[in-house]
């Protein structure tokens, strides 16, 4: 038996039933407001703690002190003091734990970067620190500066050489240099005029 074909009419009429029939009750509509409020609140929450995050200046200055604070426990882990007030593993540093043979060169490099640019001055109390400088260290920057030392060579007597020897000779060479270049540069002009 045929289906007797729907007219327009009653396709458009079941369609307006079918999304009658669809509407919420009242307590699924109660039900439904609820979780929209629900749900808008927090996202005013969100909002409150996004505006509590720190702007760009609070930013750096906790990065700021975070780095402090994790300097600082590095350098309490080489102090063995330090490392049993704060509960932290004593370590030696890695530099001390090296022989002779075994020094790294771009140790050496880096150290020689770093002191540089300094007055001869200041690089004597900082290759004097020996918290920061390990005589694994100043072996590695002898090296790289090509300066011959004993096996057993004492701490003081290795600064000694590097300094004279690696910074201080060097820039006193570089000064006269410049001045030699500078008086012909004078006799020239004079030997025009």
């Amino acid at each position: 038996m045929k289906e007797r074909r729907k007219t327009k009419e009653q396709l458009v009429l079941d369609y307006i039933r079918e999304t009658v029939e669809k509407i919420p009750s009242d307590a699924e509509k109660e039900e439904i407001i609820k979780n929209l409020n629900m749900i808008t609140r927090h996202i005013q929450d969100l909002g409150e703690r996004v505006k509590l995050l720190p702007n760009e200046y609070s930013k750096k200055e906790i990065l700021s002190a975070i780095d402090l604070i994790d300097r600082f426990l590095l350098s309490a882990r080489d102090n063995p003091t330090m490392a049993a007030a704060l509960s932290l593993p004593y370590q030696r540093a890695m530099s001390r734990k090296l022989s002779k043979k075994e020094v790294l060169p771009q140790v050496g490099q880096q150290i020689f970067e770093e002191l540089k640019t300094i007055p001869t001055e200041e690089i004597l109390h900082r290759l004097l620190d020996y918290k920061t400088t390990s005589m694994g260290d100043l072996r590695a920057l002898a090296r790289h500066l090509g300066i011959k030392h004993q096996e057993r060579v004492k701490r003081q007597d290795l600064i000694d050489k590097i300094v004279k020897l690696g910074f201080a000779n060097v820039r006193g060479y570089e000064r006269l240099r410049e001045g030699n270049n500078n008086q012909s540069t004078y006799r020239l002009e004079s030997d025009n005029e």
